[in-house]
């Protein structure tokens, strides 16, 4: 789960978009081996409401 400017969301980790529904957001490593959060087949941009060099939080919880 992770909250960005007061939204709050759960993000599920996966290889790729092939694995998830349309909207949801995940965290995954791409091909330059950096960690993304993605939106399969929307905008993550609008859906957390943040612009590049944005802080983003993503607390992995216990």
């Amino acid at each position: 789960m992770h909250r960005c400017n007061n939204i709050v969301a759960t993000v599920v980790f996966e290889e790729s978009f092939f694995n998830v529904r349309e909207d949801t957001l995940i965290l995954y490593e791409n091909s330059y081996r950096l960690v993304e959060l993605a939106v399969n087949e929307e905008s993550s941009q609008q859906l957390l409401q943040v612009s590049r060099g944005d802080l983003v939080r993503i607390d992995m919880g216990s």
